[in-house]
């Protein structure tokens, strides 16, 4: 039985429903009058079209390409080639729920290890070590993390690719987040893909660039993996639909401009919401210095009884129009996710609201 994903189905209860939206997670979707139309043939080419851009933007062998239906369908395709039942898998936490809902429902046993909140939840090679065993088959991490949004360097992910190696387990990087950390906004420069066999990488067209609606993603992977993935999408889809690899192929094309649409006012935007939260005695905050969204954790408990970070949340969109997530959806109650995608004019209201429902009583 398919396991529910609370979180995908408390977002698409609640995020985009409010006023002052600080739940969206990824650049907003653009409009079809911002790229010109697909000038290429819709037909059976398109696939192979979408399959050289995906690894053209990874540098990787075209071999090494699954192209998928956006980076869930990614997740549950790679993890699918990764793991049988029984297999322990090492997820990290706080965790983007899929990352530990599709291993679940395949059967798997889930070992959290901690990115640790006095480390600015920096990951950390040793906490890894420290939690695997004979029985580790895989290990799983988000770069940018979700949901704080801090930046793993190539260099600490090719520490623990190799640490992986050395025991023969793979390493599964969900790096729909990753070019955000890359200023050029460039695929390549940031992918994992490029740190050994054992690294497979999970992506999309979704979050940095504004396509959700297009679900343009993809699995990379060395040899088995990839053959599996393929095997996979056989079984379950026969294969993707012409026009959704030529929509992808097409999106391939103008990256460019709707890498120049995503970056606007980014930067500015996240300095004035870390000055907010500078000046939020009751709440700590990751602090990152990339992408569009960080986490906030209350400094003390709540008092037993007390309402939760969660209904607060969400009385605070009936009540005053604005929304964040509730970081029990990420393993942490007393926490919440807040991005800042929206408009530029609107976000100094929207914090100013959410000050509102975090203080209320």
């Amino acid at each position: 039985m398919i396991r529910r994903t609370h979180y995908l189905h408390w977002a698409f209860e609640h995020v985009g429903r409010a006023e002052l939206d600080l739940a969206s997670s990824g650049v907003a979707s653009f409009g079809e009058r911002e790229l010109p139309p697909i000038d290429s043939p819709v037909d059976s080419r398109a696939y192979a079209w979408l399959v050289e851009a995906i690894a053209a933007a990874n540098q990787v062998p075209e071999a090494c390409v699954v192209p998928t239906l956006g980076t869930s369908h990614a997740l549950f395709v790679a993890m699918s080639a990764l793991v049988n039942a029984g297999d322990e898998v090492l997820v990290e936490t706080p965790a983007y729920e899929p990352l530990v809902a599709v291993p679940e429902l395949l059967g798997a046993r889930v070992v959290p290890f901690l990115r640790r909140p006095e480390a600015r939840y920096l990951l950390e090679p040793n906490q890894v070590a420290a939690k695997m065993t004979d029985r580790t088959k895989l290990v799983v991490v988000s770069n940018l993390h979700n949901p704080t949004g801090v930046h793993t360097p190539l260099e600490v992910l090719g520490d623990l690719a190799t640490l992986c190696a050395e025991r023969g387990v793979p390493l599964l990087v969900d790096e729909v987040y990753a070019p955000f950390a890359s200023r050029s906004l460039g695929i390549a420069s940031t992918s994992a893909s490029q740190l050994g066999a054992n690294v497979v990488c999970v992506s999309s067209l979704t979050k940095c660039w504004g396509a959700g609606p297009h679900r343009i993603g993809w699995v990379v992977a060395s040899g088995t993996v990839a053959d599996a993935c393929r095997a996979h999408l056989m079984t379950t889809v026969g294969h993707l639909s012409v026009g959704h690899a030529a929509r992808g192929a097409h999106l391939f094309r103008h990256l460019e401009a709707l890498t120049a649409r995503a970056t606007v006012d980014l930067a500015k935007k996240r300095d004035r919401v870390a000055s907010w939260m500078a000046k939020r005695t009751d709440l700590s905050w990751s602090a990152p210095e990339h992408g569009l969204f960080g986490f906030a954790t209350l400094n003390k408990p709540r008092p037993a009884g007390a309402e939760t970070m969660r209904a607060r949340l969400e009385r605070g969109q009936r009540e005053r129009n604005v929304l964040a997530v509730p970081g029990a959806f990420f393993g942490v109650p007393d926490g919440l996710r807040v991005a800042w995608g929206l408009p530029d004019d609107r976000l100094d209201e929207a914090l100013r609201r959410l000050g509102q429902v975090l203080d209320q009583p």
